[in-house]
């Protein structure tokens, strides 16, 4: 399965993009919801560039969900779609970004 990540500052129409995706039949999440992303406190995120979202916390992708999510094989092509102090750790698992 190809795996294709789609970021940007925010306001750049991933979630369009990726909502249009999905209507288009393809298998498109959006990381930037609650079920991927979480808040935490910035001084948890180490790997953070940068000043954080909000003064204190920040938003970053919930490890645990967005591995599993990349590790089903269940379509030629799977659009994953956000933007996190912490998805570094996760763009060698790309094919694109």
């Amino acid at each position: 399965m190809k795996r294709v990540l789609l970021t940007g500052i925010s306001g750049t129409g991933k979630s369009t993009v990726t909502g249009e995706l999905a209507a288009r039949g393809y298998k498109a999440v959006d990381a930037d919801g609650d079920e991927l992303s979480e808040w935490v406190d910035a001084a948890d995120v180490a790997e953070a560039p940068g000043s954080p979202v909000e003064p204190g916390r920040d938003w970053v992708w919930r490890e645990d969900r967005v591995r599993a999510l990349l590790s089903v094989e269940d379509a030629d092509v799977l659009f994953l779609s956000g933007c996190a102090a912490n998805m570094g750790k996760f763009l060698p698992q790309f094919d694109h970004v």
